[in-house]
């Protein structure tokens, strides 16, 4: 019942209901970014969908941005649309300030970028060889031999998990955040958190260990974290973090590269140049799509909202509906002055990860265009996403030149 259209609460007014569903849209698995640019640029900012036991949709920056930058209003604590009410499972990120503020002062420590910036190294290596091991056959589907393991593989060793397991981690994830019915959404979530339950239990105390084992030796307002009211939920976070936003980021700027040899030349000839390109595609293709919950009765963007009712914030169309002053929002566009984007948030729950998601773009690029010739989608290949919470590609097959 919950996937399909429902009455329409009094509140809403019909002109502003889509027929939008968010985790099964056709347009959405077809070609989701050209309807993100029509959402920014037709839909009203705020419209109302009563599929999945309904919801608002945000769309565009100006609106977007307001929204997540205001937890007062819009607040953190649903990880699902419909709703499950349940503890918080995902910590800190479904919790709002003060709360949240003292979990992501902890967690700091561990994400600042002189922290992160060692595992550059590591990092290089990691993508070089897989790399290497793709460049002389001329093709590869690239989402399952490099987008996937790059970032999943370089996280499980800060986490310490079993490498080995690396797809099938990834597989709850994706089913966590793009399945089609709540029930796959559910065993996703299950499937996780029973699994880092098992983690927590078999680690100890050691502030010198992986990341699970930091978080049992810390404390917050002077005591330590509680293992099954903290530890397990942030541990559960990290590992949908960890598992699903660079494999995606780096699988749509591939999608995008894969039809302009132009910018291609451009990173072969200045490595430089490789973060400014990460921070332009970053914006062009936008984010995770996260859910709030309104905290109080509100008028938003001229939109007449309630308390409990619930919202995704469609970070994606940011990219048309950048401010005046920004020139062609539409266009990839390296030499940008004003490469500013929410796709790693905004306001308090900006992703913590950021530093580290940046670090692994910038060193993929580097290492890809050091190795790769003009690049291509395969013809005649099929280009499918997954949508839902996170707009993922589910095979991108690319060709380049053999080398003789």
């Amino acid at each position: 019942m919950s996937d399909t259209q429902l009455a329409l609460p009094a509140h809403v007014p019909p002109t502003l209901v889509r027929d939008f569903d968010a985790f099964g849209d056709q347009r959405l698995i077809d070609d989701p970014f050209g309807l993100f640019r029509e959402m920014a640029n037709t839909y009203p900012s705020v419209f109302y969908s009563t599929r999945h036991g309904g919801h608002w949709v945000v769309t565009g920056r100006q609106a977007v941005e307001e929204a997540l930058s205001n937890s007062d209003t819009f607040g953190s604590g649903v990880m699902a649309i419909p709703n499950v009410d349940a503890p918080a499972m995902f910590i800190p990120v479904q919790l709002d300030p003060p709360s949240h503020t003292l979990y992501r002062t902890m967690l700091n420590p561990m994400f600042r970028p002189a922290a992160i910036w060692k595992l550059e190294n590591e990092v290089r290596a990691f993508a070089r060889d897989l790399i290497d091991a793709v460049k002389d056959r001329g093709e590869c589907e690239f989402v399952d031999t490099i987008a996937l393991p790059l970032p999943v593989l370089i996280f499980m060793r800060q986490m310490d998990l079993p490498e080995h397991r690396y797809q099938q981690f990834a597989a709850w994830v994706r089913e966590l955040l793009t399945g089609q019915t709540q029930q796959q959404r559910d065993d996703g979530s299950a499937k996780i958190i029973e699994y880092i339950r098992s983690v927590v239990m078999e680690r100890e105390a050691d502030a010198n260990g992986d990341w699970v084992r930091k978080l049992l030796a810390a404390e917050v307002e002077g005591r330590p974290l509680d293992r099954e009211r903290e530890v397990w939920p942030i541990c559960n976070l990290l590992f949908v973090g960890g598992l699903d936003t660079v494999k995606n980021g780096l699988s749509h700027m591939m999608r995008a590269l894969s039809s302009r040899p132009d910018l291609q030349q451009r990173l072969r000839d200045d490595p430089s140049i490789a973060p400014a390109a990460v921070e332009e595609m970053m914006h062009f293709l936008g984010g995770v799509n996260p859910p709030r919950v309104l905290r109080h009765d509100t008028d938003f963007m001229g939109v007449k909202m309630r308390a409990r009712d619930l919202a995704i914030m469609y970070t994606p169309t940011a990219a048309g509906d950048r401010p005046a002053d920004i020139n062609d929002p539409s266009t990839i566009n390296f030499d940008r002055e004003n490469k500013t984007h929410i796709a790693f948030g905004a306001g308090r729950h900006r992703c913590i990860g950021a530093v580290l998601a940046r670090l692994e773009m910038k060193v993929f690029l580097q290492e890809w265009f050091a190795s790769i010739p003009s690049f291509e989608v395969t013809p005649g290949s099929k280009l499918t996403y997954s949508p839902g919470l996170a707009t993922s590609v589910e095979e991108l097959h690319l060709r380049w030149p053999r080398r003789s």
